[in-house]
């Protein structure tokens, strides 16, 4: 039984938050499977035919501390959907909200004057790349050291957060509560949120209003990477074509689920759909000539970019500040971002919703019949959704990372390590500058900075390190 994810997002509002839960593959068969140009790697079990579905979570979380399934309502989607969307507004965060700020414009300069910028990019800039490129006082056997040794304390500290932060937001709800009940004996209108120039300011957003040319210069670099980064993403999550060939055959990469089921990978494919998912290609190899494209690493930025967009809930309150007192009707006052709308709106049902199939049965042409599958087609959710029931928590995924490598850094139990290879935008906008500035083209950042994980309101760009599966 389906509970279409258009009535639950008009059910919900911005002070829900959304996060992954799990990546669940379902084995298919593809037409194209046993024709003559992939059946040999079928049969040598380099090839076989999938698609990928992501389970997430949506609870009342505004400030972003995330949703457990214990707490949350469940939803099942298509994994390039998901990808496109929370990939997407991880990168625009920062011109999201610039937008606000520009709409915004006249108030920040009669009131703060934020039109002026107050960097000095050619000292900023050289600084910041000097000591990103020169900064090894945490390398990788004490990073090593230092995590193990400090994971039982971390993980009690963490809860012991997480408790005082729940106390404190529960708190803060009554006494937001309280307040709300009297504005609306007041007449029920609330003031909106007004603007943080300063903060517009911090994140550069009017830059492209400065007398300074070079700022001005810098400021549309800065927008163009962002362009780039976010097409790139989308191209991926809709399976984009690249130069590579395995037997005559055109290689295209796409989002897969990692063999571990709780993140993604980016998988190499035989077809123009990204279904027929092959061990001969790396993304590793194919990203250099990816890489190539660009005059900076889009393709690191966009993998980190979402790298993050999985670790971390995505908050779905919608951005909309006020001018001095302006003020706005109740109803209002949480809506959710078009982001969080169209996720739910994308074929997402609601997993609890979704009742076990029977067993079927396949009956393919007998010379085939030692190739098994779960669905012959996954293009109906709710046919996959009631499929990954029936499977009572037991889930195959079939990316190799041992073979094909991984975008993401495990520790020795197999565990994701998160937080590090990440600069917040000012840093690695400061460096791509400086790159171009000092060595006059494009460098290639390779000896990350470690940095605590950066706010969620400022988009995420790091240093991809390529697709060796790291232990560490």
């Amino acid at each position: 039984r389906r509970l279409d994810g258009a009535a639950e997002a008009n059910m919900m509002d911005g002070s829900y938050s959304i996060s992954f839960g799990k990546c669940i593959d379902i084995k298919t068969k593809s037409e194209d499977l046993f024709s003559g140009s992939f059946i040999d790697q079928v049969q040598n079990g380099n090839a076989l035919s999938l698609k990928s579905f992501v389970v997430f979570y949506a609870c009342q979380d505004a400030n972003g501390y995330g949703c457990s399934e214990a707490d949350s309502s469940v939803y099942l989607v298509d994994l390039p959907t998901y990808m496109s969307v929370v990939g997407t507004k991880q990168v625009y965060q920062r011109n999201d909200f610039c937008e606000q700020c520009e709409n915004k414009l006249d108030f920040c300069t009669a009131n703060n004057g934020a039109y002026e910028a107050d960097v000095d990019y050619d000292d900023n800039m050289n600084d910041d790349y000097n000591n990103y490129m020169n900064d090894d006082a945490v390398n990788e056997a004490e990073a090593e050291e230092q995590q193990d040794e400090g994971n039982e304390e971390q993980k009690e500290e963490n809860q012991q957060q997480n408790q005082q932060n729940n106390g404190e937001q529960k708190d803060e709800n009554k006494q937001q509560g309280n307040e709300n009940q009297k504005g609306e004996e007041g007449g029920g209108r609330k003031l909106k949120q007004q603007i943080d120039c300063s903060r517009c300011n911090e994140l550069q957003c009017f830059d492209k209003y400065a007398d300074d040319d070079t700022v001005v210069n810098q400021a549309a670099i800065r927008d163009e990477i962002d362009t780039n980064i976010g097409a790139w993403i989308e191209e991926v999550a809709n399976c984009k074509a690249t130069n590579e060939v395995i037997d005559g055959q055109p290689v295209y990469i796409g989002p897969i689920c990692s063999d571990y089921a709780d993140t993604f990978e980016i998988g190499a494919f035989l077809d123009e759909d990204c279904s027929i998912y092959t061990k001969l290609a790396s993304f590793g190899d194919i990203a250099i000539a990816e890489k190539a494209n660009y005059n900076v690493d889009v393709v690191g930025y966009a993998i980190n970019s979402l790298k993050t967009a999985f670790y971390e809930p995505m908050t779905c309150e919608a951005q909309d500040f006020a001018e001095g007192d302006e003020e706005e009707e109740d109803e209002e006052e949480n809506e959710m971002s078009d982001y969080c709308t169209q996720l739910l709106q994308q074929d997402a049902i609601n997993f609890n919703e979704c009742a076990a199939d029977q067993e079927q049965q396949y009956e393919g042409d007998d010379a085939y019949n030692w190739y098994s599958y779960d669905l012959e087609y996954a293009d109906e959710v709710e046919e996959v959704c009631a499929k990954i029931v029936s499977f009572s928590g037991d889930y195959s995924n079939y990316y190799d990372s041992k073979f094909n490598g991984s975008v993401h850094t495990r520790n020795r139990k197999g565990k994701l390590v998160t937080g590090k290879n990440t600069l917040s935008v000012g840093a690695t906008v400061a460096i791509v500058l400086a790159c171009i500035v000092v060595v006059g083209a494009a460098c290639s950042l390779l000896k990350p900075r470690r940095v605590k994980a950066p706010a969620l309101h400022e988009p995420v760009y790091g240093v991809y390190q390529g697709s060796q599966h790291r232990i560490s």
